[in-house]
């Protein structure tokens, strides 16, 4: 039976996060319910990346099967079923054996942080307190301001994620999964002082649930000198949970790309309908950042 990649991007505060849900709408329910509706049958799909509520998706895939041919102007049809937030970009024959979450070699996260009130990133960044207020009977008692960012140190403390493996102590307590170890590829913040934003792009080969929010959070109590960057090493080391930042917002984390190990050629089905099958992975961490990439735009 065809096995079919669907390649999507999708607005994530209009989610509860990928999964499909039987009392929320999830990524999953639209996309399965879309297809199901013009193919005439019951289709299930296979995510990549299980994203959180409120993350955005530059680029995730899911798959399924279906035995017939698809209509040429599928990708079309559905999007004009899909909400506004949500699009298909295009939908790749693969191999049976291939598998959207299972055969992913990595994927690339951004984090996006900002430090001043901005109606028009509230939604996709996490505006970062630069003081924090204390309250007594409904007054303000105390401002705390906090110190300008250590650049030097959150690098510093950064560099540790390549050589560690064991990220225990940054995954949700109800997570599932069997292992707590990942393989970091890639770690680097950007600062954009124009806009006043860091921006925290990080790929390995898998992640644990919440874990790159809870990341985001410790890494900025390190460059606002709540810890040093050998108290981040020690709370990899020793797994101390109790000291994770697990507060970052889901809005401010997107899922930029999907790596496979293979490059799909076969049929490739776009807006403009059928078309010859090309590659769906992009070549390097540095040239997707350096080519211009931004959340906003």
């Amino acid at each position: 039976m065809p096995r079919y990649f669907l390649e999507v991007a999708y607005r994530g505060t209009a989610f509860h996060g990928w999964q499909r849900q039987k009392n929320a709408v999830a990524v999953q329910n639209v996309l399965e319910e879309a297809l199901s509706r013009i193919l005439r049958t019951s289709v299930a799909l296979k995510g990549a990346s299980r994203t959180d509520a409120g993350a955005h998706a530059r680029q995730n895939f899911a798959h399924f099967d279906f035995s017939e041919a698809l209509p040429e102007k599928i990708v079309l049809y559905l999007n004009r079923l899909l909400p506004e937030s949500v699009v298909v970009r295009a939908i790749y024959e693969v191999p049976q054996g291939a598998h959207a979450r299972f055969s992913v070699r990595s994927r690339l996260y951004a984090y996006c942080v900002h430090f001043h009130r901005d109606p028009f990133r509230e939604e996709f960044s996490y505006r970062y307190p630069l003081a924090v207020s204390s309250f007594s009977g409904g007054a303000i008692v105390r401002i705390r301001r906090v110190p300008p960012l250590d650049m030097h140190a959150l690098h510093r403390a950064t560099r540790f994620l390549l050589t560690h493996t064991d990220f225990s102590a940054f995954a949700k307590t109800n997570g599932h999964t069997a292992s707590p170890h990942c393989r970091i590829l890639y770690a680097r913040w950007f600062w954009f002082a124009a806009r006043s934003q860091l921006i925290f792009l990080i790929e390995g080969n898998r992640f644990l649930r919440g874990m790159i929010r809870a990341l985001v959070g410790t890494l900025l109590r390190v460059a606002t000198g709540y810890f040093t960057p050998e108290d981040f090493h020690q709370i990899l080391v020793h797994r101390q949970k109790s000291k994770v930042d697990f507060t970052p917002p889901g809005h401010g984390l997107y899922l930029l790309r999907v790596r496979y190990p293979f490059a799909f050629v076969w049929t490739k089905y776009t807006e403009e309908g059928r078309v010859a099958g090309q590659a769906i992975c992009p070549s390097s961490v540095p040239a997707l950042f350096t080519s211009g990439f931004s959340v906003f735009h």
